[in-house]
């Protein structure tokens, strides 16, 4: 997309951990995600409202233990990603901005690439299963690409502490809504 020049460092990240997810779906019962998805969620967001200083605090460890962190994290997110998807975004943008790259619209870029891939194996695989809405997916594709190209263009031109804000905000309106939807 627009975001494919932005991704300079940290391209070893893409992670094999997509392929577990279709696996987590079928062995696992769709409530449990349904009340520990909000907390990964509201967890993700305030995350990214506290970046700086999470920053801060990552980067006065030592540096050997630095990159397999980073590793494991855009893993654990991928196999989410993969699994059920909602507010992934906001967990690898989090992850991205404390671990890999402090720059924003940078962040937003390698996220796509990230999710992108994180979400294609698990599409095919959801495809190849016949287990796939096509009625759903056809908004959701297009969603996707309108966004893939707007987005970038919006966070390289936004003040970066603006746009945190609202995507952290965002988070906690997403969390609290996943919440209420299970409780129902």
């Amino acid at each position: 997309m627009t975001s494919g020049g932005d991704c300079a460092n940290g391209r070893r990240c893409v992670s094999r951990a997509a392929p577990p997810a279709p696996c987590c779906c079928c062995l696992t019962p769709s409530t449990v995600f349904d009340w520990v998805v909000p907390f990964l969620v509201a967890g993700a967001a305030l995350a990214l409202l506290a970046q700086r200083r999470l920053t801060n605090w990552h980067q006065a460890r030592p540096r050997r233990r630095a990159e397999p962190a980073a590793v494991a994290a855009v893993g654990v997110v991928a196999v989410y990603s993969g699994y059920f998807g909602a507010g992934s975004g906001i967990m690898i943008l989090a992850v991205l901005l404390v671990l890999i790259e402090q720059d924003l619209a940078r962040a937003n870029a390698l996220k796509n690439t990230l999710l992108t891939v994180t979400d294609a194996v698990p599409a095919v695989i959801f495809a190849l299963a016949e287990r796939v809405v096509w009625l759903a997916a056809v908004p959701l594709a297009a969603g996707l690409f309108a966004g893939g190209m707007v987005g970038p263009l919006v966070a390289r031109r936004a003040p970066s502490g603006l746009l945190r804000g609202a995507i952290g905000a965002c988070g906690f309106g997403l969390a609290a809504w996943l919440l209420v939807r299970a409780a129902r």
